[in-house]
């Protein structure tokens, strides 16, 4: 075999060995912007110039766009594959340009793309369209989400994270899946966890990935290797956002300062799942020593001196508990709890819980109509104190207000 013939097969050879993971996701990112686009938009004529560099130092990646750019039956993979003659190429990449074109010539593309008409893209089938899930945020923050991205050589990867509004990615793993398999996968995850996975837009999945990444070089913490390509694509299919979601659903302007919805927040706590919801117990037990030694001290005081002192107590640990840091935090647990609530329909609870993280911008004080924080702080100091100490009213011995002991039972 003469050496031009081996420099021949091994450019080939090159041209079509398998593509890496980085590149069937970038080969993907740029099918979705090229059937996204107008063929004969200024924009368009923008993107392929910007993406000529990158096919010219990959030529797998640039064989494999090829390939699936002649098997598109529409305009503006037409336009797309004129653009790449201009890259030099080895042979191999310019003869399977021509073939391309070759092929959507043979049905009638070019000669319909030199119409004046405008043309509509043909959409991608909805089963192939990027989708992500998020579930309920459990009571300390942590948040599961599941994103499906459609493989260019056939079913998808399939990425599950879980994140957490201080600490980052606390976990991030992408597999390979058939469709049939991605059902049964999300149908088990629902089942087995504790709240329902609710679809979320790609633009909100983009900000929840942007923002982790950002936590992450913060606090100088190594980023999941396949997180920053994920970040990367999601940018092909959504516009960056500067605040969560939910502020494009409900408006601040309707909850902030509205003290009926701030008042009747702590309905929020008697949903389902929020349901388990409580404080780090190291955080609440100074509060719940407080409440014991009032419960168990032998000082005689009226039923209502004692009441009003509990109440004091679980006033006095929110305003401390809730210090900036944390109200940071809650924050942004509160606005992810109202945007799924929104999206499941529950507008009002959404109203509630957005009340709630916007209230948190400020300072807890005292006198708080936050009464979500303050049922919060209640529940988790325990209500098993105040049962106690409730259930021991008939037997302990009391005082009338007017300071007369009453005997106990």
């Amino acid at each position: 075999m003469t050496k031009k013939r081996r420099r021949h097969k091994e450019r080939k050879r090159r041209a079509q060995q398998p593509l890496s993971e980085e590149d069937q996701l970038q080969l993907q990112m740029l099918l979705d912007r090229i059937a996204a686009q107008d063929p004969e938009g200024a924009s368009f004529t923008q993107f392929l110039e910007s993406v000529k560099p990158l096919l010219s130092s990959s030529p797998a990646l640039f064989h494999a766009l090829v390939d699936a750019l002649g098997k598109l039956a529409n305009p503006a993979a037409v336009a797309a594959l004129q653009a790449l003659q201009e890259i030099p190429a080895d042979k191999p990449l310019r003869r399977a340009v021509k073939a391309a074109l070759f092929r959507l010539r043979r049905q009638g593309l070019l000669a319909e793309e030199e119409t004046a008409e405008p043309r509509v893209l043909v959409p991608r089938p909805a089963e192939r369209q990027p989708q992500a899930w998020a579930a309920m945020p459990e009571a300390l923050g942590s948040q599961a989400v599941v994103v499906k991205l459609p493989d260019p050589e056939g079913g998808f990867f399939l990425t599950l994270a879980v994140m957490d509004p201080d600490r980052g990615f606390e976990d991030f793993s992408v597999l390979k899946t058939s469709h049939k398999e991605l059902r049964s996968l999300l149908k088990e995850m629902e089942e087995r966890g504790p709240s329902k996975l609710i679809e979320i837009p790609m633009a909100h999945l983009r900000y929840l990935f942007e923002e982790m990444t950002k936590i992450h070089q913060e606090q100088h913490l190594p980023l999941p290797n396949e997180s920053a390509l994920l970040t990367k694509y999601l940018s092909s299919w959504a516009a960056a956002a500067t605040q969560p979601y939910v502020y494009e659903l409900v408006k601040t302007e309707e909850v902030a300062g509205n003290l009926m919805l701030l008042r009747s927040s702590d309905s929020l706590l008697e949903l389902p799942v929020l349901d388990s919801w409580r404080l780090p117990p190291e955080t609440v037990q100074p509060f719940v020593q407080k409440m014991k030694e009032l419960t168990e001290s032998r000082l005689v005081i009226s039923e209502a001196m004692q009441l009003d002192r509990m109440e004091q107590i679980i006033r006095e640990a929110t305003a401390e508990i809730f210090s900036e840091k944390v109200r940071r935090r809650y924050r942004r647990i509160m606005e992810e709890c109202s945007l799924l609530l929104c999206l499941e329909e529950s507008k009002e609870e959404a109203k509630r819980a957005l009340a709630v993280a916007v209230d948190l911008q400020a300072e807890v004080s005292l006198l708080t109509e936050n009464t979500f924080l303050l049922g919060l702080v209640r529940r988790s100091i325990g209500a098993d104190v105040i049962q106690d100490f409730e259930a021991q009213k008939e037997g302990a011995e009391r005082t009338t207000d007017s300071g007369l002991i009453i005997p106990g039972r």
